[in-house]
């Protein structure tokens, strides 16, 4: 639609700048001028005049609806990034507390409104990290198995 208002608007100023290159200048060019801002306009306006009120009211709502759809999976897939971080910080933090350095990264799934901890993946140079494997399983809720442990 916007695109055919455009296309209108362009071939009526086209036009019009043509005629108006043919005209000597006086009161009738400047008529003519008039006449030619006149055709633009109703190009614009044209189209629309087809769309009823209800249309264009139903065309913002459904505009507005997959925008706002669009914006809430962008701020919910950055709660779930800077969630991410925060408990994976949590973790490397417990790990010094324990005596087991690692860097930790974290895998969380959508639970509603909320996000739960599905998986930790951990990557640390000590040889027994058990104590750090069943501190964080009891602390976030999740099973041993869900919890991988990777050694450098």
């Amino acid at each position: 639609m916007l695109w055919d208002i455009f296309r209108g608007a362009a071939a009526a100023a086209f036009v019009g700048a043509a005629l108006l290159l043919l005209v000597p200048e006086g009161t009738g060019r400047r008529v003519l001028a008039l006449g030619i801002g006149a055709a633009v306009t109703v190009c614009v306006l044209s189209p629309l005049q087809g769309l009823r009120g209800e249309e264009i009211v139903r065309r913002l709502r459904t505009y507005a609806e997959s925008f706002s759809q669009g914006e809430e999976e962008e701020e919910k897939s950055m709660q779930k990034e800077i969630l991410c971080d925060q408990i994976a910080a949590y973790i490397e933090t417990r790990a010094e507390e324990l005596s087991v350095p690692c860097t930790a990264e974290v895998g969380l799934a959508a639970d509603g409104d909320s996000f739960r901890v599905t998986w930790v993946t951990l990557r640390t140079k000590a040889e027994d990290p058990s104590a750090l494997v069943a501190a964080m399983a009891a602390e976030l809720g999740l099973p041993e198995e869900n919890i991988q442990c990777l050694q450098n």
